[in-house]
């Protein structure tokens, strides 16, 4: 599912090579509908072309079938962040049913140790499983001090995987990781969460939809063998909140 605006292109479960481009009727369906949710909808028998790419320049069009979204199934969980305006009530919904927290680290920047633990302390809370990416690793002596800083989490039995996206060494590794899951990379801005998505997924360059918050939302095609990817900024000072 890819939300457009107001409205949402969904691939339906029965048939992964057809796409609906689905209006949302509060009367019938009242929640904010996010990447991973899972809804019941009715299509019709009109169909549009419509562009889906980050810019004119890469954009694709594809025919789509229109339907409404009617109901709206419940979530295993809800990751959020605060919205930045003060208020740390205030959240947005980023990510439905997620089966895996991809916590992207670098030796620069830095990010504050306080900041991972509190990832992995929410998706251990909401049976999510994390994992630590370290990124960058062909920057040999910033990432030699922070694989220093997080070799305690090792021991705690979180997987700790380390690659780069520049040069391709442990991408591997990491799409073993990935394959059949529901993932959603979690940084800090500069990691290289956009790099490693256009390192394991060549086409979602195409693909995706890039907003003023550089959040980054792909929709799994049917010839995919990786899950699911939904990269994201931390929001600030880094806090995640995570929901059932």
């Amino acid at each position: 599912m890819e939300r457009l605006g107001d409205r949402l292109l969904i691939q339906p479960d029965k048939d992964a090579s057809k796409l609906v481009f689905c209006s949302q009727r509060r009367k019938q369906c009242s929640v904010t509908i996010v990447v991973g949710d899972r809804v019941s909808f009715s299509d019709t028998e009109s169909s549009v072309l419509m562009n889906v790419g980050a810019n004119s320049s890469d954009s694709r069009q594809f025919g789509v079938q229109e339907g409404i979204v009617l109901e709206h199934h419940e979530r295993r969980n809800l990751l959020e962040r605060p919205t930045g305006r003060g208020n740390i009530r205030s959240m947005k919904p980023i990510a439905a049913n997620i089966d895996q927290l991809m916590v992207v680290v670098a030796g620069s920047p830095q990010v504050p140790l306080p900041t991972i633990d509190s990832a992995i302390v929410a998706a251990n809370k909401y049976s999510m499983r994390p994992v630590v990416v370290l990124n960058k690793i062909d920057s040999a002596e910033s990432t030699a001090a922070f694989r220093e800083r997080i070799q305690h989490l090792s021991a705690l039995g979180i997987p700790i995987l380390e690659v780069s996206a520049k040069t391709g060494r442990g991408i591997e590794g990491l799409r073993d990781a990935l394959r059949g899951k529901c993932s959603i990379f979690v940084g800090q801005s500069g990691v290289g969460k956009s790099s490693l998505v256009n390192t394991l997924l060549p086409r979602s360059r195409s693909l995706c939809r890039r907003s003023r918050r550089k959040a980054l939302e792909r929709r799994r095609r049917p010839d995919d063998e990786l899950g699911a990817l939904v990269p994201c900024r931390c929001g600030p000072a880094g806090q995640q909140c995570v929901r059932q």
